[in-house]
């Protein structure tokens, strides 16, 4: 290899190594982000001192007990149950983990029961 070869070469060498480093750190913000964006989601969607949910978002995969009752594409009734809580949640469980492609996000004890995100 002759001077110019080399010199090329490293030179090449360099701006691959400066562009995966460039990429590594996009994706690693990206991830960050995403992780980020996802957790505050998570925690922002029952109001503790409230005691009420989030409004549910224009999209149509948001039912709540707590929209109002003209909102019918959003509103649904509370679910009854017989037995004690305890039981009732158990069972609400195993219907949720038995669904496919179905992950249970959040378990929360709130004031007067429980808050599942799934």
């Amino acid at each position: 290899m002759d001077g110019n070869n080399v010199a090329a070469h490293r030179s090449r060498s360099q701006r691959l190594r400066r562009t995966g480093f460039t990429l590594g750190v996009a994706s690693l913000f990206l991830l960050i982000g995403t992780t980020a964006c996802q957790a505050a989601t998570a925690q922002s969607a029952f109001d503790q001192a409230a005691g009420r949910f989030a409004a549910c978002p224009d999209s149509p995969n948001c039912v709540s007990t707590q929209a109002p009752a003209d909102d019918s594409e959003h509103t649904i009734a509370p679910l009854s149950y017989t037995g004690s809580v305890a039981e009732a949640r158990e069972q609400l469980l195993a219907v949720i983990n038995a669904q496919p492609r179905t992950t249970l996000v959040t378990d929360q004890a709130v004031a007067g029961g429980h808050y599942f995100h799934v």
